[in-house]
């Protein structure tokens, strides 16, 4: 091997390694914020909704994803998925037991007390640490 191509060789691998090591990883999917229910009617508080939606075509598992919201966090759990072309509800109040007209699930399901329980509620929906502003903020 001639000095020129072992030169030319090295100095691809040192650009492949520093390449390696500046860019960051591709993600592996992307994630909208779709819909916001922030200022509900009335004095109510508790059905405040985050929608987030995957465009992509294949599912998106937000396990180990932060939301943070004011001083409130929430870290997803591994497996917390968003299927292909779908949403994932994020609710300050999912569901509640007896039925509770304070829940997301009283609201926009079928007012069981249980998620996932009808047609409706076909799309998945977590519960998170949620306050929301109801005059301005940013996202």
């Amino acid at each position: 091997m001639t000095d020129k191509v072992l030169n030319f060789l090295i100095r691809f691998f040192l650009l492949l390694c520093l390449l390696i090591i500046v860019l960051p990883p591709a993600a592996s999917g992307r994630v909208v914020l779709n819909e916001i229910l922030a200022n509900e009617p009335g004095s109510r508080v508790k059905l405040e909704w985050v929608e987030l939606f995957n465009p992509d075509t294949s599912a998106i598992d937000l396990g180990g994803w932060t939301f943070i919201s004011k001083s409130d966090t929430t870290i997803f759990p591994a497996g917390t998925l968003i299927p292909e072309k779908n949403y994932l509800i994020l609710a300050r109040k999912l569901v509640s037991v007896p039925p509770d007209p304070e829940s997301f699930e009283y609201h926009w399901g079928n007012g069981s007390g249980i998620w996932g329980d009808y047609p409706e509620e076909s799309y998945p929906a977590i519960e998170v640490k949620l306050s929301l502003n109801n005059s301005s903020g940013t996202v």
